[in-house]
């Protein structure tokens, strides 16, 4: 029976690959979320019922996969009397459940046959590239001096993801891109609109992966040195306007010239780096008066006190720390639930290093999370969705020897 349902699968992939792509490469633009995000990850669990639950029960590591994922969820559910915004609340849980149930979906559709999960992710990264292709030609064409974004509507979520299509292109190389060239302009073309979005992330997270894949030692050395070259090429070619440089730069200074007093409105004005570095600090304020239980899932936004002159420019408040975030949405509980077995699997793999391309997967998508936590609200961001998934999928197939 799971022969014939394997070959069903197998005939959906394409289906799979271009909803999956799609999801991703669109679910950050706010104005087609509903269309392009929610009806496919809606879609992609519904083929997933006909396919699988109507005839196989789900596998005990995707089980295992989604419990760990929303476990801190429903411990905020369950803490939802606590909380002043409960529709609010339950709308930031559900939303992110959908995320977590598209993704342990997806990849509970490949987990048995890697030859299935290389296949499809070989698909989605070429549809993946069409969209970013379209995007680059449209921003190059139409733009009139914003910021790219590719198709969402905030450069960082757009960053965040392609940093983690980025690693996942690089771990499993060998098996889903034949051509080194092929790999190389793939690359290539993803470090260069990571660049283009000005994202200081980006920037540092690019350096974080080459980094680490490097002290690793990993059989792609050679590829990735390349990589090294073209990237180093690329912000030649587009720093000369010196945009995304002094967008950075100012950051830092944001940051060195830290004055927790003289935090007033007229103070922070429009600095996006002052910016968050005060909603930090006044989230440890709220922090500490609610420690155990915080005060509901993305209902922060309800008492952090941002100026007005910035909290008009911002389509959603939140701490813009993903690590404050969990701290806020249900205390202490929900943040050792959330990030506990992401240091645990961290430890683990790093005993393991280059052993299997699995535990050097965890090992760099579990530091590049921290470090892109540190600037972002990311538990209900659909990149960040995918790589704590795909860490946990991929610690199983670790253990299980599914490489």
């Amino acid at each position: 029976m799971y022969e014939n349902i394997s070959k069903k699968i197998n005939y959906t992939l394409p289906v799979i690959a271009v909803l999956l792509a799609t999801l991703l490469c669109f679910y950050g633009n706010f104005q087609l979320r509903f269309f392009l995000s929610w009806l496919v990850a809606f879609s992609i669990i519904l083929i997933y019922s006909i396919f699988f639950i109507s005839r196989l029960r789900v596998s005990k590591i995707s089980f295992n996969v989604f419990f760990l994922s929303s476990m801190w969820l429903i411990s905020s559910l369950l803490l939802s009397p606590l909380y002043n915004n409960l529709e609010i609340h339950i709308k930031a849980i559900l939303e992110t459940l959908l995320y977590i149930t598209f993704f342990v979906c997806v990849f509970n559709s490949v987990i048995a046959n890697t030859n299935m999960f290389y296949k499809m992710f070989r698909l989605t990264i070429y549809v993946v590239m069409f969209f970013s292709l379209l995007s680059i030609s449209n921003y190059f064409l139409f733009n009139r001096g914003g910021t790219f974004s590719g198709f969402h509507s905030n450069p960082n979520t757009y960053s965040s993801l392609l940093l983690f299509l980025i690693v996942n292109i690089i771990v499993f190389s060998p098996y889903i891109i034949n051509s080194r060239r092929t790999l190389i302009c793939i690359l290539m073309i993803l470090s260069f609109q990571v660049l283009l979005t000005g994202s200081s992330k980006g920037f540092l997270g690019l350096g974080i992966i080459f980094l680490f894949f490097i002290l690793l030692k990993t059989k792609n050395i050679n590829k990735i040195a390349s990589v090294l070259l073209l990237i180093i090429a690329t912000i030649a070619v587009i720093s000369f306007s010196g945009k995304s440089t002094d967008r950075f730069l100012d950051k830092i200074s944001a940051v060195t010239s830290f004055e927790q007093n003289k935090y007033d409105e007229t103070n922070i004005g429009h600095d996006s780096g002052k910016v968050r570095l005060f909603l930090i600090y006044d989230s440890i304020r709220i922090i500490s008066d609610k420690p155990i239980v915080g005060v509901g899932v993305n209902n922060g936004q309800f008492y952090l006190t941002l100026p007005n002159s910035f909290r008009e420019l911002m389509n959603t408040i939140n701490s813009q720390n993903n690590i404050t975030e969990m701290l806020l949405n249900g205390g202490l509980i929900t943040f050792i639930l959330y990030y506990a077995p992401l240091i645990l699997l961290l430890f683990k793999s790093a005993t393991k290093a280059n052993k299997n391309r699995f535990d050097n997967g965890i090992i760099i998508m579990v530091i590049l999370k921290f470090f892109l936590d540190i600037g972002m609200k990311s538990y209900n961001d659909a990149s960040h969705v995918m790589a704590v998934t795909l860490i946990y999928y991929y610690y199983f197939a670790s253990k299980k020897a599914l490489n």
